[in-house]
């Protein structure tokens, strides 16, 4: 989320990057994750073992699908969110997943760290309904979600 990959989750950080892959193309590799991972990590065997990992469970959740050649995979069907009450929780796991405690709502509903997943039509009211989160009105038309202290 951003450029800055410091604060994020290791889980996070690949699934921002293999979101972002897969809306500038059809496919992604292995190769291609393992090189920006490389570029912001730095040059690990155990990150690279840990991103085949993650890689390995997006297949087994089916969220990318194997294709033909090694190490080549596709996204799976997106998946419309229509609850509410789970929208709420994947906005709550993006800001926290971040270590921001506010975003702007149209970045978050947008984050390529929630592939596969779609929350358009998204609404400050059913946020406030998740109870750990708030929105804020920022200028004339800027909704900002934050995690409420606890």
């Amino acid at each position: 989320m951003g450029n800055d990959h410091g604060s994020l989750s290791f889980f996070a950080v690949v699934a921002e990057i293999v979101g972002r892959l897969l809306r500038l193309q059809d496919a992604v590799s292995q190769a291609q994750v393992q090189h920006r991972l490389r570029e912001q990590l730095g040059e690990r065997e155990t990150v690279a073992r840990a991103a085949r990992r993650v890689m390995r469970c997006f297949i087994d959740w089916g969220v990318l699908q194997e294709t033909s050649r090694k190490g080549v995979y596709l996204a799976a069907p997106g998946r419309k969110i229509e609850s509410d009450r789970l929208a709420a929780w994947l906005i709550e796991a993006a800001l926290i997943a971040g270590g921001s405690g506010a975003r702007p709502l149209t970045q978050l509903v947008s984050s390529p760290v929630l592939f596969p997943f779609s929350l358009e039509g998204v609404t400050p009211y059913a946020i406030e309904g998740n109870g750990r989160l708030y929105v804020c009105r920022q200028g004339l038309n800027e909704d900002v979600v934050m995690v409420r202290d606890q």
